[in-house]
């Protein structure tokens, strides 16, 4: 769960920093749009695991979809 998406989709995204904006105003942990993009680590990190499974099925099928195609 957690520790993967850590892995795969906060580090390539953000590294880890849970501030990070890019040039798009894509935000946080993630780098989304998304509220849960601001706030605590936590909160993120909820908002993140929420997310892949809303939009992908499952943490495993994000961190594919990320890894295939460099954003989630």
């Amino acid at each position: 769960g957690s520790e993967a998406m850590w892995q795969h989709i906060v580090m390539p995204e953000s590294s880890g920093n849970p501030q990070a904006v890019n040039e798009l105003g894509y935000r946080g942990l993630g780098q989304t749009k998304e509220y849960w993009g601001t706030g605590s680590v936590e909160t993120q990190t909820e908002g993140m695991l929420d997310y892949a499974v809303e939009r992908y099925g499952s943490v495993s099928e994000a961190i594919e979809f990320r890894q295939a195609n460099n954003w989630w």
